[in-house]
């Protein structure tokens, strides 16, 4: 099995709404589990797989933003809240990886958000790589107030 990066740098292959179409078949797939289930060999299929088109699509893509815009929201508070006590060191960390490399960023967000939201590994590295592929946008800025104009 490939390693979390390899997965993402896949995931970083296809544009937001074509993640969000992905995050919307998996959490359908998954029901209510979405800690309980979808571990990371399951990303290795999701990250390599085709994106579904049509009216399942339409559905996904529904499903996948409601789920994001929840989820970018919480992740946001999580990181940019400083609940780690950490005088922003974690934060600081994300910063300069985001800098080196996109990939490398969204592999530190998603071990934080399946440890702290209890998100399934491979729904935390689909919106950890949708969260960074927003702020990369804005550069420039740091991250928190990249990430405020997301939300």
């Amino acid at each position: 099995m490939a390693n979390i990066n390899e997965l993402i740098e896949n995931l970083q292959q296809f544009d937001e709404d074509e993640l969000k179409i992905k995050l919307g078949t998996y959490v359908q797939e998954l029901g209510d589990n979405l800690n309980e289930r979808g571990a990371i060999s399951d990303l290795e299929e999701v990250s390599r797989g085709g994106v579904p088109r049509g009216p399942l699509a339409d559905k996904a893509l529904e499903i996948g933003e409601r789920l994001l815009k929840k989820m970018n929201a919480e992740s946001y508070d999580l990181l940019c809240g400083n609940p780690f006590g950490d005088q922003g060191e974690m934060l600081q960390t994300i910063e300069a990886a985001m800098k080196e490399n996109t990939t490398k960023a969204a592999g530190l967000i998603t071990p934080v958000l399946v440890t702290n939201l209890g998100l399934a590994p491979a729904v935390a590295a689909i919106v950890s790589t949708l969260i960074v592929q927003k702020i990369a946008k804005s550069v420039g800025e740091t991250i928190c107030s990249s990430w405020e104009k997301t939300i």
